[in-house]
């Protein structure tokens, strides 16, 4: 399913390239390893992000595609949030002569949910570059103490410590509803929420402040790597009365496996006629592949609602460190899906 970054030297239509330079230091690793392959993009489009945080990636990732761009007229960067403009430039392009490629390492996921939902819209053929990174925050050094502690409610009563702490990588929250997932809200159907356990708590705790409920189902992260098992039992102590709260109701899944993602989506918006008996919520607060999961789950079930909630402040500093692999994730199954001829990749 994922592939390496020197695939893309395979790939027979003309690249357009969408970068950004989100201010982690794996958002620009996908560029530099795309110039490092020799790949000539026929056009690129850098996502730019404001900010003194995101200056040195602006520096970085705009040299890179101007340097390895075919044509420099073809080379634009537009503001991250114009929506408008890159619909625009994905407009022009040829449904079989063109093939996008978007890095959504550096981007948030509602940028995530909007941009994909562009390029599906106009049935271009697209791959994702994914960056993983080395350490995610909290890290496990600041989060032993609470690890440490056998009854998973005490620790939890010590959050405190954390939700205060300079570890913390985000403040409070404030609710999104991303346009191109409005849903179908009937007044007179109760309302379940899909909703992912999030390691900054007051993500969900927002939402379920703003939104009535009648029924809930959580969805838990599950690190794919060793070195990361230990953040299954952090992100529990974080949402421990969440989880009290909804026994029975928890579903773990793969923080890497976006089709996974969709697959238990699609199952529990289709047990018990729930997509029918229900106005269904959907918060995609977990990685950045359960987000991708998340966006084609939604865009296969329209009635969905999509919602998600943003901190108000950020530590640019406290959400990751360094980066690892490096991923190519084409997404031929999206219309594979929608035309079961399309052979499945």
């Amino acid at each position: 399913m994922y592939q390496s970054i020197k695939d893309l030297l395979n790939v027979e239509q003309a690249i357009i390239l969408i970068l950004n330079n989100g201010f982690e230091t794996r958002a620009r690793r996908g560029a530099e390893l795309i110039q490092n392959i020799g790949l000539r993009p026929k056009e690129i489009v850098l996502l730019k992000y404001p900010g003194k945080e995101n200056e040195e990636n602006y520096e970085i990732v705009s040299a890179i595609g101007k340097a390895i761009v075919q044509n420099p007229s073809m080379y634009h960067e537009i503001n991250s949030n114009d929506i408008s403009s890159l619909s625009e430039i994905l407009a022009r392009l040829d449904q079989d002569q063109d093939n996008v490629v978007c890095d959504i390492t550096g981007l948030s996921r509602c940028l995530i949910l909007s941009i994909l939902t562009q390029i599906y819209r106009r049935n271009l053929r697209f791959s994702l570059v994914y960056t993983e990174a080395e350490e995610y925050y909290p890290r496990k050094e600041e989060f032993n103490d609470f690890l440490n502690v056998k009854d998973p409610s005490e620790a939890f009563s010590r959050l405190i410590e954390y939700e205060e702490a300079e570890i913390v990588y985000s403040s409070n929250c404030e609710i999104i509803e991303v346009p191109e997932f409005p849903g179908r809200i009937f007044p007179n159907h109760p309302v379940m929420l899909f909703a992912f356990l999030a390691f900054k708590r007051s993500r969900l705790s927002c939402i379920l402040n703003q939104y009535e409920t009648n029924a809930r189902i959580l969805l838990e992260m599950v690190p794919v790597r060793k070195d990361l098992e230990w953040r299954e039992k952090a992100i529990e102590i974080i949402n421990f009365d969440f989880i009290d709260q909804n026994k029975g109701n928890i579903i773990k899944l793969s923080t890497f496996d976006w089709k996974g993602t969709y697959s238990v989506l699609t199952e529990l918006y289709s047990k018990n006629n729930n997509g029918y008996r229900f106005n269904i919520l959907l918060a995609p607060l977990g990685s950045k592949m359960e987000t991708v999961g998340c966006w084609f789950f939604a865009i296969k079930n329209p009635d969905v609602k999509v919602i998600t909630s943003i901190p108000r402040r950020h530590f640019p500093v406290k959400y990751s460190v360094n980066c690892t692999d490096t991923h190519l994730i084409p997404m031929d199954f999206v219309y594979a899906e929608a035309n079961p001829e399309v052979p499945l990749v």
